[in-house]
Protein backbone atom coordinates (compact mmCIF):
# COMPACT_ATOMS: atom_id res chain seq x y z
CA UNK A 1 0.00 0.00 0.00
CA UNK A 2 2.87 2.58 -0.53
CA UNK A 3 1.01 4.18 -3.11
CA UNK A 4 -2.37 4.35 -1.29
CA UNK A 5 -3.88 7.59 0.46
CA UNK A 6 -7.02 6.99 2.59
CA UNK A 7 -10.12 9.09 2.40
CA UNK A 8 -12.51 8.70 5.06
CA UNK A 9 -16.21 10.31 4.24
CA UNK A 10 -17.30 12.91 6.34
CA UNK A 11 -15.86 16.07 7.89
CA UNK A 12 -12.26 15.77 7.68
CA UNK A 13 -11.88 16.78 11.71
CA UNK A 14 -14.34 13.96 13.03
CA UNK A 15 -13.99 11.36 10.26
CA UNK A 16 -11.89 8.40 10.91
CA UNK A 17 -12.08 4.97 10.19
CA UNK A 18 -10.83 2.46 13.00
CA UNK A 19 -9.45 -1.34 11.88
CA UNK A 20 -8.12 -3.30 14.35
CA UNK A 21 -6.80 -1.08 16.92
CA UNK A 22 -5.21 0.93 13.69
CA UNK A 23 -6.91 4.95 13.29
CA UNK A 24 -7.32 5.99 9.64
CA UNK A 25 -8.14 9.58 8.79
CA UNK A 26 -8.36 11.25 5.23
CA UNK A 27 -5.11 11.61 3.57
CA UNK A 28 -2.94 9.15 5.88
CA UNK A 29 -0.59 7.47 3.75
CA UNK A 30 -1.13 3.36 3.44
CA UNK A 31 2.17 2.37 4.50
CA UNK A 32 2.25 1.28 7.50
CA UNK A 33 -0.43 -1.26 6.85
CA UNK A 34 -0.88 -4.36 4.87
CA UNK A 35 -3.86 -4.62 2.40
CA UNK A 36 -4.25 -8.18 3.16
CA UNK A 37 -5.23 -7.73 6.61
CA UNK A 38 -7.47 -4.40 6.02
CA UNK A 39 -9.55 -6.16 3.61
CA UNK A 40 -10.26 -9.31 5.42
CA UNK A 41 -11.01 -6.96 8.64
CA UNK A 42 -13.65 -5.34 6.52
CA UNK A 43 -15.15 -8.20 5.15
CA UNK A 44 -17.96 -6.93 2.62
CA UNK A 45 -15.76 -3.37 0.42
CA UNK A 46 -15.39 -0.77 -1.63
CA UNK A 47 -11.67 0.55 -2.77
CA UNK A 48 -11.55 3.81 -3.94
CA UNK A 49 -9.46 4.64 -7.19
CA UNK A 50 -9.55 7.60 -9.31
CA UNK A 51 -12.26 7.59 -12.44
CA UNK A 52 -10.45 6.52 -15.81
CA UNK A 53 -13.78 7.66 -17.80
CA UNK A 54 -14.11 11.05 -19.68
CA UNK A 55 -18.09 10.63 -18.96
CA UNK A 56 -19.18 9.99 -15.35
CA UNK A 57 -22.18 8.15 -17.15
CA UNK A 58 -19.82 5.05 -18.36
CA UNK A 59 -19.39 4.32 -14.49
CA UNK A 60 -23.33 3.92 -14.08
CA UNK A 61 -25.09 0.80 -14.42
CA UNK A 62 -21.37 -1.28 -14.16
CA UNK A 63 -21.48 -3.87 -11.41
CA UNK A 64 -17.68 -3.23 -10.97
CA UNK A 65 -17.74 0.93 -10.62
CA UNK A 66 -19.76 3.47 -9.52
CA UNK A 67 -18.87 6.89 -9.70
CA UNK A 68 -18.68 8.88 -6.40
CA UNK A 69 -20.46 12.82 -7.42
CA UNK A 70 -19.09 14.51 -4.21
CA UNK A 71 -15.35 15.40 -4.01
CA UNK A 72 -13.25 13.28 -1.94
CA UNK A 73 -9.48 14.40 -0.73
CA UNK A 74 -6.70 13.61 -1.65
CA UNK A 75 -7.00 15.60 -5.03
CA UNK A 76 -10.09 16.68 -4.57
CA UNK A 77 -10.09 18.03 -8.35
CA UNK A 78 -9.54 14.79 -9.44
CA UNK A 79 -12.79 12.33 -10.04
CA UNK A 80 -13.56 9.07 -7.94
CA UNK A 81 -14.98 5.38 -8.59
CA UNK A 82 -15.83 3.30 -6.30
CA UNK A 83 -14.27 0.04 -7.46
CA UNK A 84 -15.15 -3.83 -6.25
CA UNK A 85 -11.80 -5.29 -4.34
CA UNK A 86 -12.10 -7.64 -7.56
CA UNK A 87 -11.59 -4.37 -10.54
CA UNK A 88 -8.86 -3.39 -8.04
CA UNK A 89 -6.79 -6.30 -8.15
CA UNK A 90 -7.13 -6.91 -11.82
CA UNK A 91 -6.25 -2.88 -12.62
CA UNK A 92 -2.75 -3.98 -10.14
CA UNK A 93 -2.06 -6.54 -12.86
CA UNK A 94 -1.26 -8.69 -9.32
CA UNK A 95 -3.01 -12.14 -8.70
CA UNK A 96 -5.72 -11.18 -6.44
CA UNK A 97 -3.82 -13.29 -2.84
CA UNK A 98 -7.17 -13.98 -1.24
CA UNK A 99 -9.03 -17.55 -1.03
CA UNK A 100 -12.09 -18.18 -3.60
CA UNK A 101 -14.15 -17.90 -0.30
CA UNK A 102 -12.74 -14.67 1.09
CA UNK A 103 -13.36 -12.83 -2.59
CA UNK A 104 -16.77 -13.92 -2.49
CA UNK A 105 -17.41 -12.24 0.88
CA UNK A 106 -15.72 -9.13 -0.55
CA UNK A 107 -17.70 -8.81 -3.54
CA UNK A 108 -21.38 -9.01 -1.12
CA UNK A 109 -22.73 -5.11 -0.65
CA UNK A 110 -21.52 -3.72 2.56
CA UNK A 111 -25.22 -2.25 4.16
CA UNK A 112 -25.82 -4.16 7.50
CA UNK A 113 -28.63 -5.18 8.90
CA UNK A 114 -30.00 -2.74 11.99
CA UNK A 115 -30.99 -5.62 13.52
CA UNK A 116 -30.14 -5.32 17.63
CA UNK A 117 -29.28 -8.80 17.61
CA UNK A 118 -26.25 -8.20 15.70
CA UNK A 119 -24.87 -5.72 18.04
CA UNK A 120 -21.93 -6.89 20.76
CA UNK A 121 -22.34 -6.30 24.24
CA UNK A 122 -19.69 -6.85 26.88
CA UNK A 123 -19.83 -10.49 27.06
CA UNK A 124 -20.02 -11.52 23.03
CA UNK A 125 -18.26 -9.82 19.62
CA UNK A 126 -21.18 -8.38 17.13
CA UNK A 127 -22.13 -10.80 14.74
CA UNK A 128 -23.26 -8.45 11.48
CA UNK A 129 -25.37 -9.56 9.16
CA UNK A 130 -24.96 -8.03 5.92
CA UNK A 131 -26.58 -7.49 2.63
CA UNK A 132 -25.80 -11.20 0.63
CA UNK A 133 -26.35 -9.17 -3.28
CA UNK A 134 -23.03 -8.02 -5.17
CA UNK A 135 -21.34 -4.28 -3.92
CA UNK A 136 -23.57 -2.72 -6.42
CA UNK A 137 -26.66 -3.85 -7.05
CA UNK A 138 -29.56 -1.81 -7.82
CA UNK A 139 -32.55 -2.19 -5.16
CA UNK A 140 -34.26 -5.28 -5.02
CA UNK A 141 -37.67 -5.08 -5.65
CA UNK A 142 -39.41 -5.14 -2.44
CA UNK A 143 -42.73 -5.95 -3.72
CA UNK A 144 -41.77 -9.42 -5.38
CA UNK A 145 -42.67 -11.44 -2.70
CA UNK A 146 -40.63 -12.45 0.43
CA UNK A 147 -37.24 -14.40 -0.09
CA UNK A 148 -37.42 -18.01 0.49
CA UNK A 149 -34.65 -17.27 3.55
CA UNK A 150 -34.55 -13.81 5.16
CA UNK A 151 -35.88 -10.42 4.48
CA UNK A 152 -35.66 -7.80 1.74
CA UNK A 153 -35.44 -4.65 3.42
CA UNK A 154 -37.47 -1.28 2.14
CA UNK A 155 -34.66 0.11 0.72
CA UNK A 156 -34.03 -3.14 -1.61
CA UNK A 157 -31.23 -4.63 0.11
CA UNK A 158 -31.30 -8.80 0.71
CA UNK A 159 -30.40 -9.65 4.42
CA UNK A 160 -29.98 -13.81 5.35
CA UNK A 161 -31.27 -13.41 9.10
CA UNK A 162 -34.64 -12.12 10.19
CA UNK A 163 -36.49 -9.13 9.78
CA UNK A 164 -35.41 -6.93 12.88
CA UNK A 165 -39.02 -5.01 12.45
CA UNK A 166 -40.77 -8.60 12.62
CA UNK A 167 -39.17 -9.89 15.85
CA UNK A 168 -39.38 -6.43 17.66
Amino acid sequence: MTRTRWTVDGPDDAAVLEIEGRRFSTNNEGVPTMCNLVCRTMGGHAHIDYCRSDEEAACMGNDEVQHIMKRLRPNPDRPKDYVTHNLLWKRTGFKDPYSKEEQAVFAKCDAICSGPEHAGDAGSLAQPSYCTLPMFHTPADTNAGAPAVGYMSNDGHHFACRNPVVTQ
